[in-house]
């Protein structure tokens, strides 16, 4: 099954946090590609510091709730603390897709509910798998960037890596 992942950080070597959550997904992932990293001012304009921001994706065999666990533990591991919502924080690692499914779980939805919201996602997700079908509403990525572009008045995060 394809999968892909939102990686962020905000707080710390946020560089290096980036590059241990790619080097542990890729373990267990096949075929593992990375996007460009893109950094991106945090939401509604909240006092924190920029973010670092990428999608990653890969194959897998292990089950969603198996990827969200993964992704728990990993956030863990970097020392995140979950004190508010969209709060600053030193890895967040969201599960963006599950293959073509859409899926409504109490504990995690996917496709991630605010992907088509989130230029931080949808730039790089746009560069690493450009052909994608959003399988809830079979929307191009390009429209969804679009839509974005046409819907807002936030800045567009910068490329800031190959």
């Amino acid at each position: 099954m394809l999968v892909h992942f939102g990686l962020g950080s905000n707080l710390g070597d946020r560089h290096a946090l980036l590059q241990n959550a790619r080097t542990a997904l890729a373990k267990q992932l096949v075929e593992f590609r990375e996007s460009p990293i893109y950094e991106s001012t945090p939401l509604l304009g909240m006092d924190q510091p920029s973010y670092l921001n990428q999608v990653v994706c890969g194959t897998t065999t292990l089950e969603p709730l198996a990827l969200l666990r993964l992704c728990q533990t990993l956030e863990e591991q970097a020392g995140r603390v979950r004190a508010e919502h969209w709060g600053a924080r030193t890895l967040d690692i969201d599960v963006l897709s599950y293959g073509a499914q859409v899926l409504s779980l109490p504990e995690l939805t996917v496709p991630h509910p605010e992907l088509p919201n989130r230029a931080f996602v949808l730039l790089p997700f746009k560069h690493l798998t450009p052909d994608w079908v959003h399988p809830g509403t079979g929307q191009m990525l390009d429209e969804l960037w679009a839509q974005w572009q046409a819907c807002t008045a936030e800045p567009q995060p910068t490329q800031v890596s190959e």
